[in-house]
């Protein structure tokens, strides 16, 4: 078991888990499926590679938000109302976001090497946001131009952002 590289778990939470230190998790599930200490654990120690949350209603309690903050998680999906957050702060080597038409943020700021931006109602997007910055290597798709154009209609002033950075090289925002 040691040459173990990658385990996924799939709607399953069970008790404890003992893996290789190098081996990476994939955990797909409810937040309440998971209320066990071992893939907090895992989080810190760097092995959850892919957290995949979902749920029909909001289960976004207390102790799950510190948990998402410091997952250090290399690619994070969550799928339920995302009602409770008012900031998303994201930065990863490759990010892939859609923003819900229901999703008023007031404050989103990412960096990553490869960026992919999808949003169901640029215009409502921007008049929540407050604060809005985005850095990146490389862009994927027209989301991130769309939410600039939107930003820009409802009057927030958008600058373009150049930094010399080794993978994060253009951006765009709202400072």
């Amino acid at each position: 078991m040691g040459s173990l590289a990658n385990v996924s778990i799939d709607k399953i939470c069970p008790a404890a888990i003992d893996v290789p230190s190098s081996c990476k998790l994939h955990v797909t599930g409810r937040p309440k499926d998971f209320a066990r200490d071992w893939w907090a654990d895992a989080a810190r120690a760097g092995q959850l590679a892919t957290l995949h949350l979902y749920s029909e209603e909001a289960e976004l309690g207390p102790a799950m938000l510190p948990f998402l903050a410091n997952a250090g998680c290399t690619t994070l999906f969550w799928a339920p109302a995302f009602a409770a957050l008012s900031a998303l702060y994201l930065d990863g080597d490759v990010v892939s976001i859609l923003l819900h038409a229901s999703l008023r943020l007031r404050a989103l700021h990412i960096k990553a090497k490869f960026l992919t931006v999808c949003i169901e109602d640029p215009e409502a997007v921007a008049m929540s946001l407050e604060e809005f910055s985005a850095m990146y290597g490389a862009l994927v798709g027209t989301g991130m131009v769309m939410l600039a154009q939107a930003l820009q209609k409802v009057g927030k002033a958008v600058e373009r952002v150049v930094a010399a950075t080794e993978h994060l090289c253009e951006g765009i925002s709202t400072r």
